[in-house]
C-alpha cells in the first residue's frame, strides 16, 4: 500500500539502449528530472513529501535480463526542498540533498538486492518535541558506508551498514525553551546488523562495539564534552504480530571512558495488559560532567556527585512492581536558573539543600532503597508513566520520611493506588 507521485516533472534523457534477441535490455546514458511537489509513501510506516525536486543520474546503467532480473548500477544525486518526513519520525528541512559514491540495485523475480554507499544533508532541520518546542539544527548530515539490503523471497530482509551523523548549530525553540545542552555532536553507529521478518517485524537488531557519540556545548560559560561508547546492543524478536512473543534488549554504556551504564528488559511490549522483567544498573556516573544535561532535564546543575544505582523491576498480571538501590556520593546541587521556584521543592516537597542533607549520612553518602508499585490493569496506560510516577513517589516518601518520623536514607515500601 504504497505510492509515489511527482506534479509538473520535466525529464531530460540522453540513453542508448540496446536490446537482444531473448529479450535482454541494456539501458545507459544520463537522465535527469525536475518538478514540483510529490511524495513517497509506504503504507503508514514511511511517509516522505516535498516542495520541489532536481534530480540527476550522470551514468545510470540498467541490465534487464530476460528473467526479470534488474542490475542498476550508477551515481545519482537528488535535491530536494520543503523537505518533511512525517513517518518513522517527524522531520523538516529547507533543503535535502541525498548523493550517492556507489549504487548497485539488482532485482530478480523474486527478491531485491541494494547495495549503496553515499549521504544525506540536510539544511535548517526542525523536529518537533512536543506541542511547544522543537529542536533546531543548522546542518545535519547522515554518512551509510557499504549498505546492503537483502530481500529473501519470503519477504524476510537483512540491512546491514555503518552509519555516521554529524548535526551542528543544535538549539531548542519554543515556549520557555531552556538552553540545549549540546551544539555540535557527532554520532557513529558501527556494524549495524538488522534482520527483519517477513511481516516487518525485528528478528534480530545489532550494533558493532565501535559504535558510540560524542557531544559538544557550551553551559555557565564553559564549554563541556561528553563521550558515550557502546559496548554492546542487541534486540530480538520484536514482532507487532506476534505479542505474546518475549522480546530481549541488551545495552551495556561507557559514558566518558569511567561511567558505566548496564540494562536488560525480557518484555513483551505489545501484550495488554505488558510483561515484562528488567534489570538495570549505573556505576561511576560522575555528575558534574552530566550538568548541563541535568540542567536542560530537571533544572539542576550539579556541582559535585558519584552516581550509582541498581533496579529490578517486573510487570505481571497488570501488577508492577520494583526497587531501585542509589548510592550517591558527596552530591551537591543548585538551580540552574537564577530565578523561579526550586524544581526539587516539586520533586521532593522541600528544598534541594534540605532534600541532600535529610538522605545523607555523615559521610555525605545518599544509600536509599527506592520500592515502588503500580497498577497496569488499563488497556490504555502508559506503563512508562506508571512507572515515573511511582519513582516520583518514592523520592518522596524517602525525603519527607525523616520528617515525619521515619527512618533516614531508607524508604518504606510504597503502593501507589493509581486507579488505571
Amino acid at each position: 500500500t504504497g505510492d509515489v507521485h511527482l506534479d509538473q516533472a520535466t525529464a531530460r534523457v540522453d540513453i542508448d539502449v540496446t536490446a537482444a534477441p531473448d529479450g535482454a535490455m541494456k539501458i545507459a546514458g544520463p537522465m535527469a528530472i525536475d518538478g514540483g511537489s510529490g511524495g513517497i509513501r509506504s503504507g503508514d510506516s514511511f511517509r516522505l513529501s516535498y516542495q520541489g525536486i532536481g534530480a540527476d543520474f550522470p551514468d545510470a546503467r540498467i541490465d534487464l535480463a530476460p528473467d526479470g532480473t534488474a542490475l542498476v548500477e550508477g551515481r545519482p544525486e537528488a535535491r530536494f526542498s520543503g523537505f518533511a518526513l512525517a513517518a518513522p519520525v517527524a522531520l523538516e528541512a529547507a533543503v535535502a540533498v541525498a548523493t550517492s559514491k556507489s549504487l548497485r540495485v539488482v532485482s530478480p523475480a523474486e527478491g531485491v538486492l541494494v547495495e549503496f554507499h553515499g549521504g544525506l544533508a540536510l539544511e535548517d532541520v526542525a523536529a518537533p518535541v512536543n506541542d511547544d518546542r522543537r529542536l533546531r539544527a543548522q546542518t545535519t548530515a547522515f554518512d551509510l558506508d557499504a549498505m546492503r539490503y537483502d530481500e529473501e523471497p519470503s519477504a524476510a530482509a537483512r540491512l546491514t551498514s555503518g552509519i555516521g551523523m554529524r548535526a551542528g548549530g543544535i538549539r531548542m525553540e519554543g515556549k520557555d525553551a531552556p538552553p540545549f545542552p549540546v551544539r555540535d555532536g557527532t554520532v557513529t553507529l558501527a556494524g549495524l546488523d538488522l534482520a527483519l521478518t517477513a511481516e516487518g517485524g525485528v528478528r534480530r537488531l545489532a550494533l558493532a562495539p565501535e559504535t558510540g557519540a560524542v557531544l559538544e556545548g557550551e553551559a555557565r560559560g564553559r564549554p563541556h564534552h561528553l563521550t558515550l561508547g557502546l559496548d554492546r546492543l542487541e534486540i530480538t524478536d520484536l514482532d507487532p504480530a506476534v505479542p505474546d512473543q518475549l522480546t530481549q534488549a541488551d545495552i551495556v554504556l561507557t559514558v566518558n571512558e569511567r561511567g558505566r551504564i548496564e540494562l536488560s528488559e525480557r518484555v513483551k511490549p505489545f501484550a495488554r495488559p505488558p510483561e515484562f522483567v528488567f534489570d538495570g544498573s549505573i556505576r561511576d556516573l560522575e555528575l558534574p560532567e552530566l550538568s548541563p544535561y541535568l540542567a536542560a532535564l530537571i533544572g539542576l546543575n550539579a556541582e559535585s556527585g558519584r552516581f550509582a544505582a541498581i533496579g529490578r523491576a517486573t510487570a505481571e498480571n497488570a501488577k508492577l512492581k520494583g526497587v531501585v538501590d542509589l548510592d550517591i556520593q558527596t552530591l551537591d546541587l543548585v538551580a540552574a536558573a537564577k530565578k523561579g521556584r526550586d524544581p526539587v521543592v516539586d520533586l521532593a516537597g522541600v528544598p534541594v539543600d534540605l532534600a541532600i542533607a535529610l538522605l545523607e549520612n555523615a559521610d555525605r553518602r545518599i544509600d536509599v532503597s527506592l520500592p515502588f508499585s503500580g497498577d497496569l490493569s488499563s488497556i490504555e496506560v502508559d506503563y512508562c508513566d506508571v512507572i515515573r510516577t511511582a519513582l516520583l513517589g518514592a523520592v518522596r516518601l524517602a525525603v519527607t520520611g525523616p520528617l515525619q518520623g521515619g527512618k533516614p536514607g531508607r524508604a518504606t515500601r510504597l503502593a501507589l493506588g493509581l486507579g488505571l
